[in-house]
């Protein structure tokens, strides 16, 4: 009798063990399908016009980093744009308009923004014209 007992509870015992494992096989399933479908959701072309633009709502992240409501709305526009065959260009024009050009992680190379680009590049030269000035008239004091 006590045999059978036993006999019996590893029998249960292994029922339970292999329903467990067919729920966490099913879960596990469902969690990374999950977790593809979301990566397959955006397009490497939305992601690449997220990356150049900035999240509103977020400090120092891009819209393809952050998962705020607003970005995931503004990935979901660009898709949008992208279906309607819109330019990478057009695209990124749009949400100046929309935004004003601080959404743009890249200011556009024009106007006053060419400043950010040559006035370093200048003022390095200068300086090292400034330095060779410098040496050569130490070096006629010397002399």
């Amino acid at each position: 009798m006590f045999f059978l007992i036993i006999q019996n509870q590893k029998k249960f015992s292994l029922k339970i063990l292999k329903a467990g494992g067919i729920l966490f096989a099913l879960f596990w399933m469902f969690f990374l399908s999950n977790l593809l479908a979301q990566a397959m959701i955006w397009d490497r072309t939305t992601l690449e016009i997220a990356h150049e633009l900035r999240c509103p709502t977020c400090q120092g992240l891009s819209v393809k980093e952050s998962n705020t409501a607003i970005s995931e709305g503004m990935k979901g526009e660009i898709k949008n744009q992208l279906g309607q065959g819109k330019s990478k260009a057009e695209i990124l024009k749009y949400f100046q308009t929309r935004y004003g050009e601080w959404i743009l992680r890249t200011p556009p190379q024009e106007g006053m923004n060419l400043s950010l680009y040559w006035v370093p590049i200048l003022g390095f030269f200068l300086g090292l014209l400034g330095l060779g000035f410098f040496i050569q008239r130490s070096q006629k004091k010397k002399g």
